[in-house]
């Protein structure tokens, strides 16, 4: 498989961009949609309301409507003297038997009296009392009912024009939500340069900080790591002389894992080979085997042959390393560390899972794992030497390889998941 190449986090102004712009443009759509949708549902509402309004007053004067009539309260109808005499509708009854008593078809022209009765007779037989019917382009609103003598009673209300509009002012309110996200995408997007640029300086400025005072920081420790050998050779070792250099190691790999973490940022665009990722999970278990004896803990692997990921070698193996010193340090007294190596269901996918016994993980807060300098061991006691960098280093590692990393604890175990 030919080398990829991937965007590293200095290079996350684009990328940021194009996160924001997106995330700016899903939230105007959902305001979009709910409240063009809201006012075409108001329209809906309103318009059948006004319908049933008219059929009801036929209905009530049997067949016929009355001018000056009021439609309910707050009815726009009421505003318009001219509405009754605007209204196109037809009017027929059946008695008992369902033989037709009346038609009035005085109201209407664009339906033959041959098509009245059709639809007066597929309305009484229908079981809906109130409903569309559609003819071509055309919309009537039909309502049914029967009365305590047994007769029924069909208003049909021509609503074509009434549909028509709601067609239309749907139509463009779908076209004005269009335009409005395509204007706001644009104006967006050609601001967010601007919007980014504070956050992309800011984070470069960190990252260049970390790693300027992480080379200064190397000379002072240098020298009072030669200071400290000078009184070693004229005085002999000391408690004291051995705790200097203790705090002299904990504060050089300090220095040295936040130079990593901000190389990590700072390194050119990652090229992704295909690498052996059995063979680096085997060499690490090797590596670390001695580390985990030492501590009287057993370091134990389930590795599937031939596994293979789209990665770059030397990061690959450093986050391996970095779950397995976890691992090894916060192991309980005799417990077993198991790495686990498997394929996923896509051809180039693994899973890799680090896990160990961890009685003191019951009630830790593990969302917060991943966090630069956080410690699940509040204490910070010495005897588990850490900053709570490595963790934070390996999720962005994985994150170069386009994967992730999460952490879950099941049956007094932790376990630590890289898939990718």
């Amino acid at each position: 498989m030919p080398p990829q190449k991937i965007m590293n986090p200095r290079s996350l102004s684009r990328r940021m961009r194009v996160r924001f712009v997106g995330l700016a443009t899903w939230a105007v759509v959902v305001l979009l949609v709910l409240v063009l949708g809201a006012v075409n549902f108001f329209n809906t509402y309103r318009a059948d309301r006004e319908i049933h309004a008219v059929l009801d007053v036929i209905l009530d004067n049997d067949g016929i409507l009355p001018s000056g009539i009021r439609f309910g309260e707050n009815s726009v109808l009421d505003a318009e003297p001219e509405q009754p005499f605007q209204t196109r509708y037809f009017f027929v009854s059946y008695d008992r038997e369902g033989s037709i008593e009346s038609l009035r078809m005085d109201h209407i022209a664009a339906v033959s009296e041959e098509n009245a009765l059709e639809y007066g007779e597929l309305i009484r037989t229908g079981t809906k009392d109130s409903g569309i019917i559609r003819r071509g382009h055309a919309y009537y609103a039909y309502r049914k009912t029967v009365t305590d003598d047994g007769r029924t009673l069909i208003a049909v209300l021509d609503s074509t024009r009434t549909f028509s509009s709601l067609r239309i002012f749907q139509s463009s309110s779908l076209a004005f939500g269009i335009l409005c996200t395509v204007l706001y995408v644009l104006i967006l997007t050609l601001l967010s340069g601007r919007v980014i640029a504070p956050f992309i300086r800011n984070m470069e400025n960190q990252r260049q900080f970390i790693t300027n005072a992480g080379h200064e920081l190397k000379t002072p420790l240098a020298i009072i790591s030669a200071n400290t050998e000078v009184i070693e050779m004229m005085n002999g070792k000391s408690e004291w002389t051995d705790s200097i250099h203790a705090q002299i190691k904990r504060l050089s790999g300090l220095v040295g894992d936040l130079i990593t973490l901000a190389k990590v940022g700072e390194q050119q665009d990652i090229v992704l080979t295909e690498v052996d990722f059995s063979g680096a999970a085997a060499d690490a278990v090797a590596a670390f085997g001695p580390l985990a004896a030492k501590e009287e803990k057993k370091l134990l692997s389930e590795i599937a042959p031939d596994v293979t990921v789209m990665a770059e070698e030397k990061t690959l193996r450093e986050l391996i390393s970095i779950l397995l010193d976890n691992a090894v340090k916060y192991c309980d007294d005799g417990g077993d560390i198991l790495l686990r190596l498997s394929r996923t269901k896509r051809k180039k996918g693994a899973v890799l899972e680090v896990s160990n016994p961890y009685a003191d993980g019951a009630h830790t807060d593990y969302s917060r794992f991943f966090e630069r300098f956080y410690r699940a061991d509040t204490s910070h006691s010495s005897e588990k030497q850490g900053y709570g960098i490595g963790l934070s280093m390996a999720q962005e590692l994985a994150k170069l390889f386009g994967g992730n990393i999460s952490v879950a604890y099941r049956d007094g175990r932790i376990y630590f998941t890289v898939s990718l």
